[in-house]
């Protein structure tokens, strides 16, 4: 999949914000009033107030807008030239920036002019996370056996889970694609924290590991919620403890079912669940923004696995998923819902 490289840093007054564009040899630079990112992030808050019922539904023109008025931001007049013409051909938005303030916003409801309201599977806005010396993973071909791990909890504090659907969703798009001696899929269910410690400390490698649970933020920091084997109630996984968890054992793809799985205090290292996992080497994580409807997650699933075992390629992946959940669902905000955060060069996870 083509890329268009997008870097928004801070400028060395932190009142200005320098965007840097490179698609192929195309380069340009420019800069903008920090003051800029104001609307998007009252925008963001009040998308979050909507999908947690405190306030009334936002409709399709208001959520359009935003998406422009992002893409305008991003398209001042040296960038522009770059932003002007790009192909109707699968081309991932990669945004890398090292301000809390544009990680927060939401920008994969960015509107490309000339683009029908909702996700195109011609565009994947991608986080790419700022790594050193993580190593670049060469994609596994989908010629091998394939292992996956899928990791489920439904504490009876909590609200439902309906992971079977979610490991339905994703038997049946393996078994649809690879003959049953080219996958193996291993489930947990119920899994307490010290049972997921000891089935992938002992286990043999995973490929894929996918969770279907509840997710929170607490104290600025995204948590996992998994089960106390003793009482069936909550018991948190924090992200820095699932990054010691999942560090360095060949992992190439973590899917994150679950609530607020990439968000959470940005300004902090390890803080954000889905940046701290890719910082930690996995290559590419799916996860969610926001609290997520539980009946949307089995069809954004079925649709990114299809994809992800025919080409291989995570980006084209979650671009199918998010389609999927705009045709599926009357909602105009659930397909912004998903995002994936990845190393650099990780889109290719296998070699189809």
């Amino acid at each position: 999949m083509d890329s268009l490289d997008l870097t928004v840093v801070a400028a060395a007054d932190d009142r200005n914000i320098t965007i840097m564009a490179r698609r192929g040899s195309d380069i340009a630079v420019d800069s903008f009033p920090a003051s800029t990112l104001a609307p998007f992030t009252d925008f963001r808050n009040r998308l979050e107030r909507v999908i947690r019922g405190a306030e009334g539904p936002l409709t399709k023109a208001e959520v359009q807008a935003f998406g422009k008025n992002l893409f305008k931001s991003l398209a001042s007049d040296l960038v522009q030239p770059i932003l002007g013409g790009l192909p109707k051909t699968p081309l991932s938005l990669s945004l890398l920036s090292n301000r809390p303030d544009v990680q927060a916003i939401p920008w994969e409801y960015l509107q490309e002019p000339g683009q029908a309201f909702g996700p195109s599977v011609h565009r994947c806005i991608v986080r790419v996370v700022p790594t050193v010396g993580v190593p670049t993973f060469k994609p596994a071909s989908l010629q091998q056996k394939i292992r996956v791990l899928f990791v489920s909890a439904d504490p009876i504090d909590q609200g439902p889970v309906s992971w079977p659907d979610v490991k339905d969703a994703i038997e049946r798009r393996f078994s649809a694609t690879l003959p049953p001696d080219r996958f193996v899929l291993d489930v947990i269910e119920g899994a307490s924290p010290k049972a997921l410690a000891s089935h992938v400390q002992n286990a043999p490698h995973y490929d894929i590991v996918h969770f279907s649970c509840h997710g929170d933020v607490a104290n600025g920091e995204g948590r996992l919620i998994l089960l106390d084997l003793k009482t069936r109630r909550s018991s948190p996984l924090t992200t820095t403890q699932l990054c010691n968890l999942l560090e360095g054992r060949g992992i190439r793809l973590v899917v994150l079912s679950a609530c607020e799985t990439a968000a959470g205090d940005f300004a902090s290292d390890f803080s954000v669940m889905a940046d701290g996992l890719v910082r930690c080497g996995i290559p590419a994580v799916v996860a969610n923004q926001f609290p997520v409807d539980d009946g949307s997650v089995a069809k954004f699933v079925g649709a990114l696995y299809q994809e992800l075992l025919q080409s291989g390629d995570i980006d084209l992946a979650v671009s199918e998923g998010r389609v999927a959940l705009a045709l599926e669902l009357e909602s105009v905000i659930d397909w912004g819902i998903p995002t994936l955060y990845r190393h650099v060069n990780s889109s290719q996870v296998f070699a189809p």
